[in-house]
């Protein structure tokens, strides 16, 4: 038996174990007491826990702004306080569409379907949209520094252009018939048959161009360079 004039007998808080502390040692602001270090981390463990796991996952945070869907966080690293979006497609959809009411001033566009993620849009909606969203109207415009021949190779206009010839000739040189298919890969090229530096006029002309492989494009004599040499013996 403990002297009570020096100390006092608890209980452990974890094993309900009896143990002798000294008066200085018990402070009455906390009634928690441990007869080991084993004790004392099995008794805190699982209260620590709970107070880090303040909420449980997967956990819905939200409504998604673009497909009005839930926005749910499967951990704590999901959590934003200005999360909007369920995803980056939906986020990118919808601020995409944002962009061309506000820079082509249509009030009324049909914005990106995560439903449909395989839709294709005409031509002439694919060319409406180039041209709101090129020149000065691009959030990239930096007062023209781009050359009007690079601007023309690289626009929409140029991209339905080839596709259109491509598929004309069935996907196939008109020269030597080569193709992709069976296991091998073949590189095809739009080839204007009326060169594109001299004949502005019929650069996107369906009719003015052809389809070709690489080899037999290297081979025309409009390939590159060769248009100039021709120029200049011509003039010669």
């Amino acid at each position: 038996m403990a002297n009570r004039k020096t100390g006092h007998d608890v209980s452990c808080n974890n094993c309900s174990a009896l143990l002798y502390l000294p008066r200085y040692r018990i402070n009455r602001r906390h009634s928690t007491y441990f007869c080991s270090a084993k004790c004392r981390d099995s008794y805190w463990a699982p209260i620590r826990s709970a107070k880090l796991r303040k909420h449980t996952y997967p956990m819905v945070l939200g409504i998604c702004l673009h497909c009005k869907g839930n926005i749910v966080a499967k951990n704590s690293g999901f959590v934003k306080k200005r999360r909007v979006y369920c995803t980056m497609l939906c986020r990118r959809s919808y601020e995409a569409s944002t962009r061309l009411r506000k820079n082509g001033g249509l009030e009324k566009l049909p914005r990106w379907r995560s439903d449909k993620p395989g839709r294709r849009w005409s031509n002439m909606r694919r060319l409406a949209w180039a041209k709101q969203l090129s020149g000065e109207h691009s959030r990239f415009w930096r007062g023209g520094l781009t050359d009007s021949n690079r601007n023309a190779r690289n626009s929409t206009r140029y991209a339905i252009w080839r596709a259109k010839v491509f598929k004309r000739d069935n996907y196939m040189c008109v020269m030597c018939g080569a193709r992709s298919g069976n296991g091998t890969a073949v590189y095809l090229n739009a080839d204007h048959i009326k060169p594109w530096s001299q004949y502005v006029k019929l650069r996107f002309d369906v009719k003015n161009g052809r389809t070709l492989c690489v080899e037999c494009h290297r081979n025309t004599d409009t390939f590159g360079h060769k248009t100039r040499l021709s120029m200049r013996t011509m003039a010669a």
